[in-house]
């Protein structure tokens, strides 16, 4: 297990989610990128998950194309040599490099601290401990693979977490608290698709709420807006998308009374954070410009914990926050992917389709 010591009082973490691009990285992720590391001076950078968008040409029929992506997205980070974690999205499996090669190659870079953490066909379940300036864990960062899909009877959804990693999870918490003499030191987990609990800081309305966002899979004929009791900021834009089959992780994590918030991306359009049965469940909104969200919703989620007084507190900094240039539409979609549109074009779609049915991305 790797460890991080801060030098003062506070541990500063830096969330990007949802980067997702290729080696052909939008101007605009990279300005804001910049901007958000030059404001905030993290002590930590984690990436959310679908840090590629494994869909684009030069990332789904080759490797090559796919790191290349990698070493973009870490420019502003390993350039202000800022050490950095990460998580996997669904986007990232539909990339020619499989995870586990993806994996190798992020661990190639100064500064990461993350590991390999392989179970079964998930990469990236791990944990660091945190420790003050004198030695001592006061917090642990957990880092788990929401892995790619899988079929239910509602439909082919969102995999999330495998009973396996909640067994990993669960022995880990268990053994933990044994070396710690039955003192559970507290922890973050990091994941990018959400749990379904986080349908518990929303309430059900009629369809007709000029709010209403229709829900997802299993839900997806009920309608709902935002708990006014439960979410303390944020906004909901978008159906948060979340696996169909619960296998039990939030109620692992109530098991366990070691997790005490958790942070999510995936779901671009939204930025909301609240508490459900004593666990705070918090968004990230869509980073990067390369993929779809409104233009100035694009945000970081800074977390801060406090080696003191053991509490953590977590905000989002929007590209309007550090970024004085307008976004140009025409730039952003079209001027900007040049290079990408003929990634599409030389490929052909029937190459693309192949490729990702031969590596299951699509049912045959």
């Amino acid at each position: 297990m790797a460890s991080f010591r801060i030098n003062g009082d506070r541990l500063k973490i830096m969330v990007f989610a949802d980067l997702q691009d290729d080696e052909y990285i939008s101007a605009y992720t990279l300005k804001f990128m910049n901007a958000a590391l030059d404001a905030e001076n993290p002590d930590l950078v984690v990436l959310g998950g679908d840090n590629l968008a494994g869909y684009a040409p030069g990332n789904m029929l080759r490797e090559e194309g796919a790191k290349n992506s990698i070493t973009a997205l870490l420019g502003p980070i390993v350039d202000r040599s800022i050490p950095f974690a990460l998580v996997f999205g669904n986007h990232d499996q539909e990339a020619a490099m499989p995870k586990e090669k993806q994996m190798e190659h992020y661990l190639s870079f100064n500064g990461c601290i993350a590991e390999k953490g392989i179970i079964g066909s998930s990469v990236g379940n791990y944990r660091i401990g945190i420790e003050d300036k004198n030695g001592d864990t006061f917090l642990y960062l957990w880092f788990m693979d929401t892995n790619y899909k899988a079929m239910s009877e509602y439909g082919y959804g969102f995999a999330g977490v495998s009973k396996e990693q909640i067994e990993w999870f669960d022995e880990e918490s268990a053994r933990l608290a044994r070396e710690n003499a039955g003192k559970i030191v507290k922890g973050l987990m990091f994941e990018h698709v959400p749990v379904p609990e986080i349908y518990g800081l929303l309430t059900q309305v009629d369809a007709s709420h000029p709010q209403a966002v229709r829900g997802h899979g299993r839900l997806s004929k009920q309608f709902y807006i935002l708990s006014n009791t439960d979410v303390t900021s944020g906004v909901m834009l978008e159906t948060p998308s979340v696996p169909d089959i619960n296998n039990g992780q939030f109620e692992s994590w109530l098991r366990n009374n070691n997790i005490i918030a958790a942070f999510f991306g995936h779901d671009h359009k939204n930025s909301f954070s609240g508490v459900h049965k004593g666990i705070r469940l918090a968004y990230t909104p869509g980073s990067g410009f390369g993929s779809y969200g409104y233009r100035y919703l694009r945000g970081v989620r800074v977390i801060e914990a406090d080696a003191l007084s053991r509490s953590v507190k977590s905000r989002i900094v929007f590209y309007r926050d550090v970024c004085d240039e307008e976004i140009n539409r025409a730039i952003l979609y079209i001027g900007e992917k040049n290079a990408y549109i003929r990634q599409w074009a030389t490929a052909g779609p029937n190459n693309l389709i192949r490729s990702a049915r031969d590596r299951g991305l699509i049912r045959k």
